[in-house]
């Protein structure tokens, strides 16, 4: 008397108890914390490999406009840097170069001249398009970058963009149609407009 038995217990068994026997099962104590520590732990991870705790788990319940907007630019510095300084020249770089000695091969350059590559990498999504474009106009404006390059992060042929432009500015000003935003009818910019 007074001596706990213990049994094995599988799925779908049937025991048979002597009278004034009962079973007992363990009742574990519930996880307290368990979610301050999952948070705890995402976010060293994402801090170990470089990415805001907003992207890696999805939760935004923490975050207003301006801290992810801060969180998400300085991810797209890192974005960069890695992009310019690891991906192209150690992987991009190398597989144009294989590419052009094959296309050297089958005759199609020669070997003595490297042509030109230039790399674009994607645009990043505009998190807030009314301050955005704007500062991609005054980029371009004050020669930070070119036309042709702010065309090419939108993921356009540059020569082909300005073609299809002047294709529709042409048929535009054949119908008699004048869009706000285009400059060549804006009268406070025609002194600034070569005609």
């Amino acid at each position: 008397a007074g001596m706990t038995q213990q049994l094995s217990l599988e799925p779908g068994s049937l025991i048979n108890l002597t009278a004034g026997k009962q079973i007992e099962f363990s009742d574990p104590p519930q996880p307290q914390g368990i979610e301050s520590f999952l948070n705890h732990s995402l976010r060293s991870i994402a801090c170990g490999v470089g990415i805001p705790f907003e992207i890696l788990t999805g939760n935004l319940s923490e975050v207003n406009f301006s801290s992810a907007r801060i969180s998400w630019g300085e991810f797209q510095r890192s974005i960069d840097d890695w992009r310019w300084n690891t991906f192209i020249p150690q992987f991009l770089d190398k597989v144009w170069l294989w590419s052009f000695e094959a296309m050297t091969l089958v005759g199609l350059y020669s070997a003595d001249t490297v042509p030109h590559v230039e790399w674009t990498p994607p645009r990043r999504v505009m998190v807030d398009i009314a301050r955005e474009v704007p500062a991609i106009t005054q980029m371009i404006r004050a020669g930070l970058i070119t036309p042709s390059e702010a065309i090419r992060e939108q993921g356009y042929n540059p020569p082909d963009f300005f073609q299809e432009y002047a294709n529709d500015l042409k048929t535009l000003d054949e119908l008699g149609i004048v869009l706000e935003s285009d400059t060549r009818k804006d009268s406070d910019r025609k002194g600034l407009i070569k005609e």
